[in-house]
């Protein structure tokens, strides 16, 4: 059992008994919710479907994405 302070686990989406997966590396670990991969493959897929029927919204981000690129170049 790993006690989590309220604002931190509120920020993760975890709430009490909520399932974790734990990694450690480089004398530190690593706390994340169970499931999260799935969920971000699930909001990726989710997000390329958009991209792929909505023209308007595909263009919107390529704009972010090229004044995004402009600033880096920056």
């Amino acid at each position: 059992m790993i006690s989590i302070p309220p604002d931190m686990a509120a920020g993760l989406g975890i709430g009490e008994g909520a399932d974790v997966t734990l990694r450690s590396h480089a004398g530190l670990i690593e706390i994340e919710p169970s499931g999260l991969g799935e969920r971000l493959r699930a909001e990726a897929r989710q997000e390329a479907e958009r991209l792929r029927s909505d023209p308007v919204y595909m263009a919107e981000m390529r704009a972010v994405h090229e004044d995004m690129e402009a600033v880096r170049a920056w």
